[in-house]
């Protein structure tokens, strides 16, 4: 586009009688630098010869037009002027950006950045900032539409006698002056006023050290749909400040505004103070929530006039209220924040008492954001209308989809929160909810509000937009045979941020649950129960998509063809997430083998922290990975993979890859990758090969696994139980069976790899040991405990523990961090009395502490029996949550049961016993007591030691609540009890044994 002088002639056109052909030219300038040379001023078509100073210079007609060009301006920029520009003629001014483009003083001069001093002029879509002033208005008469005013040592916008500005969808703030911080109205001694009218527009965070913080008005003053926030006056008005003014001694008209957070000094008027003898005029308006020095009159202060519905909190120092106000009453207003539109408000929630009782016989179109006035039949009280859902109506006053249509770009709907105290359902009848504008919607609960596509419809569909949603639920929606998109469709590129949201029992073609075609970020969620016809059961997202989950679940849910859980061809972050019980499998027959029954991505994936388990699919029951149109490329890191399974669907020969199936590409051989660093492969079966991972690899399709510091162990397949392909080697392994596999050559090292221990990984079932995911814990005779990489880069594990613990890191996902203190158990007998207080130690440091000094132990907030197949308590005895284990045995035999103990933090360690009951017998007791400091406390890994009387001695440490046990002791000998502490013996007593003893106690002076 050409950016030379446009010029607008009237060739011999009658205009009421006469001709224009001699009128002169209106020309358009477009400036296309930053320099402020004002010789600049040819604004022809060659780069760099038009600045701002000479646009206004050579602007010599009434109406010309001053713009900036795109290819300079469309990013930030700041034209730095050393002498205030002077416009003198009707002008208009359009910027590219308020937020892109900004006018500025530079140097030492003072000066105000424009001053106007006649004609008609226009200034839009940019920032004026760091003047001894902003705007110096004379007799112009000044619009400025989307302009910010900022940072100036003088007022925002000063307004001479006989000068008028507008000031509509434009923000004053941060400025500082004697009067009137952010506007400063003013008359002359002849009667001459200026005048200002201020709409949709909010003056914030200014400062007079006199009078006016906000604004000073000595003129003509109409502040309407507009906020006036967080201005400071050292005197009078920190809001408004009235002076006198118009012949009527009106101070100014004020209509559906809202004054908060401003502040006087001890004169008054926190919110508005005006001069006696003038008045304010304030309809439909909240003036609540300010303050002056002592608060004596914190809102309003002398001259005040209400038009009725206005809320005042506090209406000390004003007077002439009439019946529709409210006083003495909090608004419950938010802070000051973007909630749509162009300038920042102060939002009302759906229980303010500001809510539908403004004037119902008058309200503006919109509010200050642009949304619609008013909403739910009435309007509201200030500049912020509440877009509130109050029913669950489908449509009507008050209904969800009401309130979307008349909230502005970038608002927030809410809920009523009695109304939504109960669940409530909110029944779509087969007509989507489409947004086509940015929103907020803050639901009161999944539980509470669940919103039902009653499988005749889609429930939401995000178009090119962005919706931030929260704490709902979305049900069964049903877009129809071959749509995509069950749920959620985000289509056009929207961006759809979720957190707290449930979404199930849908059904699409692609997406059950989800399709992207844009971006998804999912927090806190849940998407379970859905169902895809082809793919993603449910979510799927395609190429050039991108789909974040973080603490995350994707349960239950189903595809035909590949990603029951999830799948993508774009980008895919999870994090912190659980990916469980989804599966890909179809009738035997009807077509391909359907593959990732957790996970299925031909793009990027990076799974961290994160658990896959439960999933089942032909090909990768966990997580299929391939080359498609990304590169196929797979980060796992600090992950688990638990019983997940590929079956035989009758689609196919093949079942491989329980955990995973690593392809590359069928089509030109290209490469597709899988890292995995410290994550655990446990219990994972495939009906074919390659019970953990399967590599799809033959000559043109060579896909490749990276393997370090993780677990492979347990898992079952008719070949290559573990491992079926070639593994590049990163070392510091820990792997059951190495049949079906082989090392790569191109293995950096095989070093720290453990192949084949006896008794395996000594790993817990998979259950919750802490963090947001279930894991596998290590059992304390694990070969994986000190065994990972020294070089370990990661700061902790899956769950978010510290690493490492002990002289190198452990491999796998989990950290061992929890030590029980009893390594073993004494034996018990049958039909006698069992008692053992079990103990454990939270271990934080990297040092471990030196034999016989004290250790710093925790109590545990629960001890349980974990669930483990082949595993049991004696029958009688039982472990309370407080660790003890007691009861009368009464069966013998050996017996293994697996004890987790928690702490406060939810992490937890295992350890696992036999504890073997013997035959009954009344030959031997047990000794037991506790070893303590005089005022009682604990004395901790003290060695007591019992020697019999022939000679035979047994040590045994004390617990961290200081207990000590014997058993199995003869009856009728005399032993010799000795407590040694810091390699010192402290204590010694000989007793004899006749029958039990349980309290046998020793105290230790420290």
């Amino acid at each position: 586009m050409s950016k030379g002088v446009l010029a607008f002639y009237c060739f011999g056109l009658l205009v009421f009688g006469g001709l224009c052909g001699e009128r002169a030219a209106a020309a358009t300038r477009t400036v296309d630098t930053v320099s402020d040379n004002g010789a600049l001023t040819a604004c022809t078509n060659a780069a760099g010869d038009c600045s701002l100073r000479g646009a206004i210079a050579a602007s010599a007609a009434a109406g010309d037009t001053i713009n900036f060009d795109a290819a300079v301006f469309g990013t930030i920029q700041t034209i730095q002027i050393a002498s205030t520009l002077t416009i003198n003629k009707s002008l208009t001014v359009s910027g590219t950006n308020r937020n892109l483009l900004t006018i500025a003083r530079t140097g030492a001069a003072v000066f105000p950045v424009l001053t106007l001093q006649s004609g008609t002029i226009q200034i839009s879509d940019l920032t004026i900032a760091n003047g001894s002033g902003g705007i110096d208005n004379f007799t112009a008469t000044t619009t400025l539409t989307r302009v910010i005013l900022t940072g100036n040592a003088g007022p925002g916008v000063a307004i001479r006698p006989g000068g008028s500005v507008t000031l509509r969808d434009s923000t004053v703030s941060n400025n500082t002056s004697t009067l009137g911080g952010g506007l400063f109205i003013m008359t002359d001694a002849l009667g001459d006023y200026a005048r200002a009218t201020v709409d949709r527009t909010t003056i914030s965070g200014n400062t007079a050290t006199q009078s006016g913080g906000g604004i000073y008005n000595a003129g003509v003053l109409n502040v309407t749909n507009s906020t006036i926030s967080g201005n400071t006056a050292g005197t009078f008005g920190g809001g408004i400040f009235a002076q006198g003014g118009t012949f009527d001694n009106t101070g100014g008209h004020v209509n559906y505004s809202t004054i908060t957070d401003n502040h006087a000094g001890a004169s008054g008027g926190g919110g508005i103070f005006a001069l006696s003898g003038r008045r304010i005029v304030v309809a439909n308006s909240i003036v609540a929530g300010n303050t002056n020095t002592g608060n004596s009159t914190p809102d309003i202060a002398n001259g005040f006039q209400s038009d009725g519905h206005n809320l005042v909190g506090n209406p000390n120092g004003s007077s002439g209220y009439v019946a529709t106000d409210l006083t003495n009453v909090n608004p419950q207003l938010g802070a000051l924040a973007d909630n749509g539109g162009l300038n920042r408000t102060h939002a009302i929630p759906c229980t303010s008492p500001a809510a539908d009782v403004a004037d119902p016989a008058f309200s503006f179109a919109t509010d200050q954001r642009g949304g619609a006035r008013p909403a739910n039949g009435l309007p509201d009280i200030g500049a912020y209308e509440i877009d509130c859902a109050r029913n669950n109506n489908n449509s009507g006053g008050g209904s969800l989809r009401q309130a979307i249509a008349d909230a502005p770009d970038g608002g927030t709907i809410a809920f009523d929160p009695v109304f939504f105290s109960q669940p409530r359902t909110i029944a779509l009848g087969g007509a989507v909810i489409d947004f086509f504008k940015n929103l907020t919607i803050n639901g009161p609960g999944a539980g509470l509000l669940t919103i039902d596509g009653e499988n005749l419809s889609r429930v939401f569909n995000v178009d090119a937009v962005t919706l931030n949603l929260r704490d709902v639920r979305l049900t069964r929606g049903n877009p129809g045979p071959n749509i995509d998109g069950g749920a959620i469709l985000i289509n056009n590129n929207g961006t759809l941020n979720a957190t707290a949201i449930v979404v199930d029992a849908s059904r699409a073609n692609r997406g059950g649950g989800i399709y992207v075609l844009g971006t998804l970020n999912l927090t806190g969620s849940t998407v379970t129960g859905c169902t895809a016809d082809q793919r993603g059961g449910g979510i799927w997202s395609d190429a050039a998509s991108a789909v974040t989950l973080t603490g995350a679940t994707v349960s239950g849910n189903h595809a035909d063809d590949r990603g029951g859980g999830l799948g993508s061809s774009g980008s895919l972050i999870v994090r912190s997430s659980t990916v469980s019980g989804n599966t890909a499998t179809r009738p035997a027959g009807t077509g391909g083998s359907p593959a990732g029954g957790g996970i299925y991505t031909d793009g990027y994936l990076a799974l961290y922290d994160s658990t896959v388990s439960g999933n089942t699919a032909q090909l990768g029951g966990g997580l299929f990975n391939r080359r498609f149109v990304l590169d196929g490329y797979t980060d796992i890191r600090n992950s688990t993979f638990a019983g997940n399974s590929a079956i035989q669907t009758g689609n196919g020969a093949d079942v491989n890859g329980g955990a995973i199936y690593a392809d590359g590409d069928y089509i030109g051989g290209s490469t597709a990758t899988v890292d995995a660093k410290n994550t655990t492969f446990a219990g994972n079966s495939a009906a074919g090969a390659g019970g953990a991972i399967f590599m799809q690899q033959f000559t043109g399709n060579n896909p490749v696994f990276n393997l370090e510091n993780s677990i492979v162990a347990g898992n079952t397949a008719s070949s290559g139980p573990d491992l079926s392909g070639r593994i590049t080697s990163y070392g510091y392994n820990l792997i059951t069976s190495t049949s079906g596999s082989t090392w790569s050559p191109s293995s950096p090292t095989l070093a720290g790899n453990i192949i084949g221990p006896a008794g395996g990984a000594r790993l817990a079932p998979l259950g919750n040991y802490g963090g947001p995911t279930q894991t596998m814990a290590l059992l304390a005779d694990s070969p994986a405990i000190d065994g990972g990489n020294p070089a370990n880069p990661f700061a902790a594990d899956q769950r978010g523990a510290a690493r490492p613990i002990g002289a190198r890191v452990d491999i796998g996902a989990v950290e061992r961090n929890i030590a029980f203190d009893q390594p073993s158990l004494p034996n018990g007998r049958q039909n006698s009395f069992y008692n053992q207080q079990l103990s454990a130690t939270r271990q934080t440091s990297l040092a471990g502490f030196a034999e016989n000094e004290p250790v710093e132990g925790f109590a545990p907030t629960q001890f349980a029996v974990v669930a483990a197949a082949g595993q049991s308590l004696p029958p009688g005895v039982t472990l309370s949550p407080a660790g003890l284990l007691s009861g009368t045995p009464t069966a013998q035999g050996s017996f293994t049961f697996t004890v987790k103990a928690t702490d406060t933090d939810g992490m937890a360690g295992v350890q696992q016993y036999s504890l073997a009951v013997l035959v009954p017998t009344a030959a031997a007791v047990s000794v037991s007591g506790r070893v303590a400091t005089a005022d009682g406390r604990a004395v901790t890994n003290a060695l007591v030691t019992l020697t019999d009387a022939g000679g035979n001695s047994r040590t045994v440490r004390t617990g961290s609540f200081g207990y000590y046990r014997f058993d199995d002791v003869a009856v009728g000998e005399t032993c010799v009890v000795t407590v040694m502490f810091k390699r010192t013996t402290v204590a010694s007593a000989a007793v004899p044994v006749t029958d039990e003893i349980a309290d046998l106690n020793f105290t230790v002076n420290q």
